[in-house]
C-alpha cells in the first residue's frame, strides 16, 4: 500500500512542481494594485462605443469588468490569473505530449510556459489578462484540430468546435491570426500516426484552415479595417517591400533589445531576480516556499523512470515538431503586429512566440533522444532535460516574483501621487480647460533597478488613464495631459505671438513644431518631489537661456498652492 502511494506521488510530483512556482511567481505578492490601462477602464462607461464598438470585443467586455473588480477582489483575481497561466501551461503541455508521444516533453512544456520569463507582463497586469485568455482558446483550436485527424467518427464535431474557439479567441485578440499557419504542420505530424488515413488530412486542412482565413478576413473588415485603435499607429500595410526591409528587421532588433541585449535586456532581467530574490529573503514564507519548490524538483528528476515517450516513430516527427515550433514563434513574433506601421513589441507579446520556441526546444531534445534510443544515456538526457527546465521555471518564478514586487511599488506611488494631486488642486481652483504638463516626476521604485523604474511608467505619463481617472475624480472633462516624460522627458517653445505654446517628447528625431499649438493661459506644467505635488511658474527649455512663465501656475500661487519657481529640462 505504501509502495503504491510513494508510486502515485512520485508520478503526479511534476503537478506539484508546477503549482508550488505558480504560486512562488505570482501569489507570494498578489496585491499589486492599479497599473496604467486599469485606471481606465475602471472608470471607463461600459456602453461606451470606443470600447465595445472596435476592435477586441471579448476582451473590452472582460477588462471592463475585473479593472473594477480588482479593487475589492484582488486576491481572487491575482488566483484566477495564475491558475489561468497553470491551464494554459497544462494544455501546452498535453499538445507538446500529443505531437511528441513522449511525457516528459508534455512534462517541461507544461513547466516552461506557466511562468514564461520572457512575456510574464501578460500574467502579472490586470489589462494585459486577454493575453492568456486568447491563448486559451488558441491552445483549445489545436487541440480540436489535432483530435478531428485522429477520430474516425466525429470529424464535424471536431471541426465546429476549432472554429468556434478560433473565433472566441480572435475576438480576445488578433495574435491567434497565425494559427491556419500551423494547420499544414499538425496535419503532417498527424499523419505520422495514422498512415491509414493520410489520404484524408489534405481535405480536412484545407476546409479548416480556408474557414479559419475566412473569418479573420471577417473580423479585420469588419472591425480592424479604418479603426479608430489602429490607425493612430499608422494602419495596416501589406507592402511587403515595407515588411521586409524595414518592419521585420526592427522587430528582430526589438526582440534582441528587449531579452537579451548588453542595453537593455540583460540588466532588466537581472535586476527583477535581484528583486525576487530580495523579496523572499524577507519572507520565511517565502523560503520556505522555495526551499520546498526544489526539493520537489529534485524527486521528480531523481525518480524519473525513463523511457517516457515512444521513439520508435520516424525522425520526421521530431523535424516537423521542431519546424512547427519555429513558425510558431516567427508566426507569434511578427503577426499581425508587423503590419501595424507604428506597433512597436512589447514583453507582453512574446507570450504566444514563447511557446513555440519552448516547442522547438522541445522537438531538438526528441531528436537527441533518438539518437540516443537504446543507449543508458538517454535516461540522463531525460532527466537533464527536466532539470534544465526546472531549474530555468524557478528562477523565472523568482525573477517574477521580482516584477510583482514592482507593480506594487508603481501602484503605491501611483496612489501617492494622484491623491497628493487631488489634495494639492482643488477643483474650484482648475481654470474650466487645463493641459497638465508632467515634467521631472521622481519615479524612483528602487535605488538598484533603473531599468524597472523607467519601464514601470505612472498614471501620470499616460493620457487615456489620467484624464479618465481624473475627470472621474473630479467630475469635470476639461483635463488634456501632455505626455512623454516617462520615457523620452519633453520639451516646448512659444510662438511668435508668446500666447500660444508647443510642447511634445523630447526627442531629436521629432520637430516641436509639428505639434498642435496651446494657448499658454490654459498650460500648467506639474512636478512631483520628495512626496509633494507642485506647479511650475517658469520652464526653461532645453539648449534655451530664456525661461517660459504660465499664467495658471501664477493664479494659483496667489490662492496658497504650491509652487516650484523655475524648472528646467
Amino acid at each position: 500500500m505504501i509502495g503504491a502511494v510513494i508510486a502515485v506521488v512520485t508520478r503526479h510530483a511534476w503537478i506539484g512542481f508546477l503549482l508550488l512556482s505558480a504560486g512562488l511567481g505570482y501569489l507570494l505578492v498578489w496585491e499589486r494594485g492599479l497599473y496604467i490601462d486599469d485606471y481606465f477602464f475602471g472608470v471607463a462607461p461600459l456602453n461606451d462605443p470606443t470600447l465595445h464598438g472596435g476592435l477586441r470585443p471579448f476582451a473590452m467586455l472582460m477588462l471592463t469588468s475585473i479593472s473594477r473588480w480588482v479593487v475589492d477582489y484582488e486576491l481572487a483575481i491575482r488566483v484566477a490569473q495564475a491558475l489561468l497561466a497553470v491551464i494554459n501551461a497544462g494544455l501546452f503541455g498535453w499538445l507538446a505530449y500529443r505531437l511528441l508521444r513522449a511525457r516528459w516533453a508534455g512534462i517541461a512544456g507544461a513547466w516552461l510556459l506557466a511562468l514564461p520569463l520572457f512575456a510574464s507582463e501578460a500574467i502579472l497586469w490586470t489589462n494585459a489578462a486577454l493575453y492568456p485568455v486568447a491563448v486559451l482558446f488558441m491552445l483549445l483550436t489545436l487541440h480540436a484540430f489535432y483530435s478531428l485527424l485522429h477520430t474516425a467518427t466525429q470529424q464535424t464535431s471536431w471541426g465546429v468546435v476549432a472554429l468556434v474557439m478560433f473565433t472566441i479567441s480572435l475576438l480576445f485578440h488578433e495574435l491567434v491570426v497565425i494559427v491556419p499557419l500551423l494547420l499544414p504542420l499538425l496535419a503532417l505530424i498527424a499523419a505520422f500516426g495514422r498512415p491509414g488515413a493520410r489520404r484524408r488530412f489534405p481535405r480536412y486542412t484545407l476546409i479548416v484552415a480556408t474557414a479559419l482565413i475566412a473569418i479573420s478576413g471577417l473580423v479585420y473588415l469588419s472591425l480592424y479595417n479604418a479603426n479608430a485603435f489602429v490607425a493612430p499607429r499608422g494602419s495596416v500595410n501589406f507592402s511587403l517591400t515595407n515588411l521586409f526591409q524595414a518592419r521585420i528587421p526592427t522587430f528582430l532588433e526589438r526582440l534582441v533589445w528587449l531579452t537579451v541585449g548588453p542595453e537593455w535586456g540583460q540588466g532588466y532581467f537581472a535586476e527583477g531576480f535581484w528583486l525576487g530574490a530580495r523579496e523572499l529573503a524577507a519572507t520565511p514564507t517565502g523560503v520556505a516556499l522555495l526551499l520546498i519548490t526544489a526539493v520537489v524538483l529534485a524527486a521528480t528528476v531523481i525518480m524519473w523512470p525513463g523511457r517516457s515517450g515512444d521513439l520508435d516513430a520516424g525522425i520526421g516527427v521530431g523535424v516537423l515538431v521542431a519546424l512547427l515550433g519555429v513558425v510558431w514563434f516567427l508566426g507569434g513574433l511578427l503577426i499581425p503586429g508587423v503590419l501595424v506601421e507604428a506597433q512597436i513589441l512589447e514583453y507582453r507579446m512574446l507570450y504566444v512566440p514563447f511557446a513555440g520556441l519552448i516547442l522547438a526546444a522541445l522537438a531538438l531534445i526528441w531528436l537527441i533522444l533518438k539518437a540516443l534510443n537504446g543507449t543508458p544515456a538517454a535516461l540522463l538526457v531525460e532527466r537533464l532535460a527536466l532539470l534544465a527546465a526546472g531549474v530555468i521555471v524557478i528562477a523565472a518564478a523568482v525573477t517574477t516574483l521580482g516584477y510583482a514586487r514592482a507593480y506594487t511599488a508603481r501602484a503605491d506611488l501611483n496612489t501617492r501621487q494622484l491623491t497628493t494631486f487631488t489634495r494639492t488642486f482643488p477643483d474650484h481652483v482648475l481654470p474650466d480647460e487645463l493641459v497638465l504638463v508632467p515634467v521631472g516626476f521622481d519615479r524612483t521604485l528602487f535605488d538598484q533597478t533603473p531599468r524597472i523604474n523607467r519601464l514601470f511608467f505612472g498614471v501620470f505619463d499616460n493620457r487615456e488613464n489620467l484624464v479618465a481617472y481624473l475627470s472621474a475624480q473630479y467630475n469635470y472633462a476639461g483635463f488634456t495631459l501632455i505626455e512623454g516624460d516617462y520615457w523620452w522627458g519633453v520639451t516646448l517653445q512659444t510662438l511668435p505671438n508668446g500666447e500660444s505654446v508647443q510642447i511634445g517628447p523630447a526627442r531629436t528625431d521629432l520637430s516641436l513644431d509639428d505639434a498642435e499649438p496651446l494657448p499658454l493661459r490654459q498650460v500648467l506644467p506639474i512636478t512631483y518631489r520628495e512626496g509633494q505635488m507642485f506647479a511650475v511658474r517658469r520652464w526653461t527649455p532645453h539648449d534655451s537661456e530664456t525661461s517660459i512663465g504660465f499664467p495658471v501656475a501664477a493664479d494659483l500661487s496667489a490662492l496658497g498652492i504650491p509652487v516650484i519657481d523655475l524648472i528646467s529640462d
